[in-house]
Formats: C-alpha cells, sequence, structure tokens
C-alpha cells in the first residue's frame, strides 16, 4: 500500500483505493508517547513510553488496513480508505514542538491542525477514530 510519511513531522497516510472514486473515508489513529521514565518500557534516551492508549488505535487502525487489503472487499467499493496515523493533541514535548514551530517545520502544535493546514484533510469525506 503506498504511503507518505512525515506529514507534520512524523505524520504517516497509506490510501487504500476503492473500485470507484466516490467518497473518501479516513481512519485514523493518532500517534504519541509521554514522557514517563519509570514507565517499564520507557525509552533509555528520552523517557519517553507509549503508554497513553494510542498504540492501541495505531494497532486497530493497522488491523482495518489488513482486513480490508486482505479480504479483497476494496475491490467492490465505490470509495477510497485512507490510513492516517496522525500526531496527537495532548501538549507534551512542547519545547521539541515549539522548537519545530520556530523552524517552520510545522505551525501547530496539535496534529489534527496542521493535517487540516497542509491539506491532508481536504478531500476526507468522513472520517473514524479508533
Amino acid at each position: 500500500m503506498p504511503y507518505i510519511d512525515g506529514i507534520a513531522c512524523t505524520g504517516v497516510v497509506a490510501n487504500l483505493p476503492g473500485r470507484e472514486r466516490k467518497l473518501k473515508v479516513a481512519v485514523m489513529g493518532e500517534l504519541d508517547a509521554v514522557v514517563c521514565p519509570e514507565h517499564p518500557h520507557a525509552d533509555p534516551q528520552t523517557g519517553a513510553a507509549h503508554s497513553c492508549g494510542h498504540f492501541a488505535q495505531i494497532a486497530s487502525m493497522i488491523g482495518a488496513a489488513y482486513g480490508l487489503k486482505a479480504s479483497g472487499v476494496m475491490e467492490n467499493l465505490a470509495g477510497d480508505v485512507a490510513f492516517m496515523a496522525v500526531p496527537a493533541e495532548e501538549a507534551v514535548e512542547l519545547e521539541w514542538r515549539n522548537e519545530q514551530i520556530l523552524q517552520g517545520r510545522i505551525s501547530y502544535i496539535g496534529g489534527k491542525q496542521e493535517f487540516v493546514k497542509l491539506g491532508a484533510l481536504d478531500d476526507v469525506d468522513m472520517m473514524v477514530m479508533q
């Protein structure tokens, strides 16, 4: 499945085409980690851990992608499905995010706002969050 990465720094979008292009449904999962150095799976360098539940959103989004692709059902659907891994909204890593804003890499702290600004949602007719 083709994808575009680096959207809003860490976002990824993969499009799965249907039989026709009548509409596009986005399945969105949030990417995030919280700084929690005492977490048993925390990164030893940053102290960040995927302990906020977003890992479950991403896992279910990937499961939906596998299911739709492997089943062959897309050949019978009149629209496309976009799988979007979007930087989350929590105000974490503010120093890093503010530095990205200063460097002109992003304009907003939240990923969805950045996706709107970049036009990543312009052709989406409806969205489901995992």
